[in-house]
C-alpha cells in the first residue's frame, strides 16, 4: 500500500516553533561557522584571488559553501536589542526596525553571493555612486542605506499600526494557521 501524505495542517500540527532567542543563537553559530570556514580557506589561499574567477563556487570547486553564500535570519518575534549591548538581544521593547525581520515562521534565507554581487554592480552602475574594488566591501554601504531607508519607513508608520498589521495581515492569514 502506497502511504498517503498528510496534508499540511497536520505535519505541522505538532511543531513548537522555537522562541526568539533559541533561533538566534541558532542562527548566530550557522553564520559564525560559514563565516570560520570561508575565512580558513582564504586565509590558506590568498594566491588564488582573482577578479574574474566563477562566482558559482561550490565545494566540490575546493571553495566552501560558506563563501559562495550570504543568510538572513527572520522570526515572528525577531528584536535587535540595544546597539550598546549585545546581550540584551530579545529584550528591547517592540521597535519599529524590528518588524523589518519578522515572519509568520523562523526562517532562514540564503542567496547565492554572486546574486547579491550583481544586483549591487547593477545598482553601482546604474548610480556611480561606490566604487566597487573587488573586495566585497561595496555591500556594507548598500547595506547601510538600506537599513536607513527600512527604519524611516517603518518608524514613519509607527509601532502600534506595524503591531496591528503584523497581527492582522501576517499572522492572522488563514495559511499561517493550516486553515
Amino acid at each position: 500500500t502506497a502511504k498517503s501524505t498528510p496534508p499540511p495542517a497536520t505535519i505541522h500540527a505538532n511543531f513548537q516553533r522555537p522562541d526568539f532567542e533559541t533561533f538566534h543563537e541558532f542562527f548566530l553559530d550557522l553564520e559564525d561557522k560559514l563565516l570560520d570556514e570561508c575565512d580558513d580557506y582564504w586565509d590558506g589561499n590568498d594566491d588564488l584571488v582573482d577578479d574574474d574567477e566563477d562566482d558559482n563556487n561550490t565545494e566540490e570547486d575546493g571553495v566552501p559553501i560558506g563563501c559562495s553564500i550570504t543568510i538572513a535570519g527572520f522570526h515572528p518575534q525577531w528584536q535587535f536589542g540595544c546597539e550598546n549591548d549585545d546581550t540584551s538581544i530579545g529584550t528591547n521593547a517592540d521597535a519599529a526596525i524590528d518588524f523589518e525581520k519578522r515572519t509568520p515562521h523562523p526562517t532562514i534565507s540564503i542567496v547565492m553571493s554572486s546574486a547579491i554581487d550583481a544586483l549591487l554592480n547593477d545598482e553601482t552602475s546604474a548610480n556611480c555612486a561606490e566604487a566597487d574594488d573587488g573586495s566585497g566591501r561595496a555591500s556594507a554601504p548598500a547595506t547601510e542605506r538600506i537599513a536607513a531607508s527600512n527604519e524611516k519607513i517603518l518608524g514613519g508608520i509607527g509601532i502600534e499600526q506595524l503591531k496591528q498589521l503584523f497581527e492582522e495581515e501576517v499572522l492572522g492569514c488563514p495559511e499561517n494557521h493550516g486553515q
